[in-house]
């Protein structure tokens, strides 16, 4: 991207442009170059606009804009999975399990068979869910390694107790994700979602480089945000990290805003901190206590108590 301003990666055959350091010797395409980045963000933009492989984002985009609804990311950019090229073992089975039962597939489901197999996974129409509920799992076709990095991170989110639901059809918009794909979910809605993309650098030919992406749709947030009514100001304080956990989850799960010290330091270095920011109510997390400020009464932490004062 850097030597040719090729931030989408396209590919060319006619010869010119870069050629990708992990293209086998057999295939012909290169990626293309531009003299400056606008170019090669028109050039997507219009390939976007006029290839075939993006009909379905350009109808999903239209029927939008019919409905007068406002163009949302969130749900155009799962028509993009032919941003990247995608394969292996998983898709092939699929497609034959697909073909094999599309009989009883809707009409727009038996149409991406050939042309778009992991999106069929994605529907909601009735009749495809008994269908895409009997598929064969991507687990069973994982590798070793891949199945233990993602039971790693499994344990460390089991380990810090952050609560999460598997899902082994989850389909996400880009094929360049590679290992892991996620979703924030807020009462049932997507909010964001993103994944691995370890070969992204080598698609852009920048070298070999690791990442993880993740985007948020602002609409979708504001939408599930809640005006906070408490009149008071709840600060955690305590002696080591790991104590809060507890009392933050058991605040998250009653829906009951709370701030963190910036850095963790002494308990005085927090509580100075607290005050400094306006705290009315001060809990201390590892001695599970709450100071009230107006009186400097303190009470045994209790989620009923604390209810009651806020």
């Amino acid at each position: 991207a850097q030597e040719g301003n090729a931030l989408f990666g396209q590919w060319t055959w006619s010869g010119e442009g870069l050629k990708p350091k992990e293209a086998d010797k057999n295939e012909g395409h290169k990626v293309m170059r531009f003299n400056v980045l606008q170019a090669s963000v028109r050039a997507y933009q219009r390939n976007l606009n006029t290839h075939s492989t993006y009909r379905e984002f350009r109808l999903a985009r239209a029927k939008l804009r019919d409905a007068s609804k406002p163009l949302d990311s969130m749900v155009l950019s799962e028509f993009l999975d032919k941003y990247a090229e995608t394969g292996g073992q998983y898709v092939s089975v699929l497609k034959k399990y697909f073909d094999k039962n599309k009989k009883d597939l809707s009409k727009e489901s038996v149409e991406k068979i050939e042309s778009n197999t992991l999106r069929i996974l994605d529907s909601n129409v009735q009749e495809d869910l008994q269908i895409i509920d009997l598929a064969p799992l991507i687990t069973n076709y994982l590798e070793d390694e891949t199945l233990q990095k993602y039971e790693d991170i499994k344990n460390m989110l089991n380990n810090i107790n952050i609560p999460y639901s598997e899902d082994h059809k989850l389909v996400r918009g880009l094929d360049y994700y590679n290992d892991l794909t996620f979703e924030f979910v807020a009462d049932g809605v997507v909010i964001g979602g993103g994944g691995r993309y370890d070969k992204l650098s080598q698609i852009l030919n920048i070298g070999q480089s690791q990442g993880v992406g993740v985007a948020f749709g602002v609409d979708r947030i504001i939408n599930q945000l809640q005006l906070d009514t408490h009149k008071e100001k709840i600060f955690l304080i305590s002696q080591y990290e790991e104590e809060m956990y507890d009392i933050s989850d058991e605040l998250d799960k009653n829906h009951i805003p709370y701030e963190v010290p910036i850095r963790f330091s002494k308990e005085n270095t927090q509580y100075k901190e607290a005050i400094k920011n306006n705290a009315t109510l001060v809990i201390n997390c590892s001695e599970k206590t709450i100071k009230i400020i107006s009186s400097n009464k303190v009470v045994p932490f209790d989620i009923n108590k604390l209810k009651e004062l806020i």
